[in-house]
């Protein structure tokens, strides 16, 4: 089955159908304004005593909050996101924030897997509320990872499919930088990270899942009971996404099915077939 398009331009559809990812001037002065507006109305409430350099309104399981988050997010982008993208629709809006530190470094990940990727699209548009470089938590990406091996990503964990070639990753990762009121849209399956942040402030964006309008949503829960373990499939509405805590299974749902797993890796030879030493 040949994937619909998400993007109205179809050079960027090849972009990122290649890459990963690109890079788009999102937001006007104003748009971006409105969002700034919005986190410092919910910023008191995204405030966190321990859980880690890295949180988002999810972390928060206010339930309330994530509902007015979403929608108020939702209601600055929608119209950029009609412009933008076709055969979409929308997961939820969320706010992001890292902590400043030495140990901020978010390792390259990659994001959980929401419907069948061979067929259809799942990915995110990361919008920061102020310039982003370097120092304060500029995001890598390793370019084409989304090709390379297709897998289950799962909560609350799953093994990662680049664990053995780490090294060879750091080497390869395009580092994507931001002016005022651009946005980078990236694959779920494509391999990301930050580097930490080093400034004084903490890096804020805001972050907007979407995937092809045709697709059947799901949810997979790593069991880690069994050799291969067993995998928990959920077929929930996406409104059912905001009401369950990350990284746990949805609330009074049976699954849909439940399956042993063999978790894929890449092994150096795959790795560098793709990506060649640099000399």
């Amino acid at each position: 089955m040949e994937k619909k398009p998400v993007f109205s331009d179809l050079l960027l559809q090849k972009k990122f159908d290649t890459d990963g990812f690109v890079k788009i001037p999102f937001l006007n002065v104003e748009e971006m304004r409105a969002l700034v507006n919005c986190y410092e109305r919910f910023e008191v409430a995204h405030s966190f005593d321990e859980g880690g350099f890295h949180h988002t309104t999810h972390h928060t399981k206010n339930w309330r909050l994530l509902e007015q988050v979403n929608k108020a997010l939702l209601n600055i982008f929608q119209p950029k996101i009609a412009s933008f993208f076709v055969n979409i629709a929308t997961l939820a809006a969320n706010f992001i924030i890292k902590d400043n530190g030495a140990d901020t470094e978010f390792v390259p990940h990659q994001d959980w897997t929401l419907l069948d990727e061979k067929s259809y699209y799942s990915f995110n548009i990361w919008i920061p509320l102020h310039p982003v470089n370097e120092k304060n938590g500029a995001i890598r990406i390793l370019k084409g990872s989304q090709n390379l091996l297709r897998s289950i990503r799962c909560a609350p964990s799953f093994p990662r499919v680049f664990e053995n070639v780490m090294p060879h990753v750091y080497e390869n990762l395009t580092t994507i930088t931001f002016e005022y009121g651009e946005a980078v849209v990236f694959d779920c399956g494509v391999l990301h990270g930050s580097f930490p942040n080093l400034s004084e402030q903490k890096r804020v964006n805001a972050i907007v899942g979407l995937y092809s309008n045709d697709a059947q949503f799901k949810f997979y829960y790593n069991t880690e009971q069994g050799n291969p373990p067993l995998i928990e499939e959920y077929h929930i509405n996406p409104d059912e996404f905001l009401t369950f805590a990350v990284g746990d299974r949805p609330v009074g749902r049976k699954p849909d099915r439940i399956f042993p797993y063999e978790f894929p890796v890449l092994t150096e030879a795959q790795f560098l077939e793709h990506y060649p030493l640099k000399i």
